[in-house]
């Protein structure tokens, strides 16, 4: 059981989302940097799809009524286990009423917290992951706050010979670490609907992350961009990265719970090897967009899961050295 002493900022269970409803008209969910959540994951010995803590900009405190291994994953922040610091990308075991008090997160926006076992609160539409706006899944379709217990699920990996004290590996894998808090580049593949012009516009100019984004989406502030003639445009599906642009002229970039459908003229999509940058923008990050094509973007992303794999490959061998 993971008890909670204080919440966090905005602190919610999350997984890889409930992306098979969008048709019946419900958002995706799931975490908004898939990548971290799946490596906290894989550092434990979970699968991937496990639900995990999403950490927004300030984490929650809390202690373990039993022993447990977890890691942190996504964005460096200011973690201790009772009194020893805990890394991103590591390896920790909490013994039984030891304490985790996670504070600032550093260079991006979220971390995961991943416990062996993986949170076990209800499935709901096929995910644990908390939707926000509707108020279901998670724990209470909420954030955490102060007394709230959550179960845990069984660990794969066996306890430590000395289970009596916090212990946290020498190593760390995790290749989904992002840092971008003060600026990204996000190469785009562009819509086939956008006018060269507007493509051109887009590409010249750099945007600011407003104070009035969320999960659902960032809204970029800074010079409009005139939108492309629309004549009786339909609404078309939407995925994560989709660059929308409203008539006011400042586009909008789709995060994890955005709406399934929408009308607005579609500038692109942010290519899926730089979503982890797309999650760890904080309020005031400078955005600029690079075009690349879709072959580009498959070929950086086979690039990525190369990388992955090597890592991978890492893990299994730290993992054998402790078991």
């Amino acid at each position: 059981m993971l008890s909670v002493l204080a919440g966090g900022l905005l602190t919610t269970v999350q997984d890889q989302g409930r992306s098979a409803w969008q048709c019946a008209g419900v958002s995706a969910g799931g975490a908004m940097d898939r990548a971290a959540a799946r490596w906290a994951n894989r550092i434990v010995g979970n699968a991937d799809t496990a639900a995990v803590l999403e950490i927004t900009l300030r984490g929650p405190t809390l202690q373990f009524t039993g022993g447990c291994w977890l890691a942190l994953a996504g964005s460096e922040l200011d973690a201790h286990l009772d009194a020893q610091p805990l890394p991103v990308g590591s390896l920790a075991w909490a013994p039984a009423g030891s304490r985790l008090t996670l504070g600032a997160v550093r260079g991006g926006c979220r971390s995961y917290l991943a416990l062996a076992g993986g949170l076990d609160v209800p499935v709901v539409l096929g995910s644990r992951s908390t939707a926000l706006r509707a108020g279901f899944g998670g724990w209470g379709g909420r954030p955490l706050q102060k007394g709230d217990a959550l179960p845990v699920g069984v660990p794969s990996l066996p306890a430590p010979r000395v289970a009596a004290r916090a212990q946290v590996s020498s190593w760390r894998v995790d290749p989904a670490i992002r840092w971008a808090r003060s600026f990204a580049a996000l190469r785009l593949v562009a819509s086939d609907e956008l006018p060269p012009d507007c493509l051109a516009a887009l590409q010249a100019r750099e945007f600011t992350v407003s104070p009035q984004s969320d999960r659902m989406g960032l809204r970029l502030a800074g010079a409009a961009l005139a939108p492309p003639a629309q004549d009786l445009r339909l609404s078309a599906g939407l995925a994560f990265g989709s660059v929308q642009l409203p008539p006011d002229g400042r586009p909008i970039i789709l995060g994890a719970d955005r709406q399934p459908t929408g009308g607005y003229a579609l500038l692109g999509t942010v290519a899926t090897v730089d979503h982890g940058k797309l999650a760890q923008l904080c309020p005031g990050a400078r955005v600029a967009f690079a075009r690349l094509t879709l072959e580009e973007a498959r070929a950086a992303l086979y690039r990525e899961q190369a990388q992955e794999a090597r890592a991978q490959l890492m893990l299994a061998h730290q993992h054998r050295q402790l078991f």
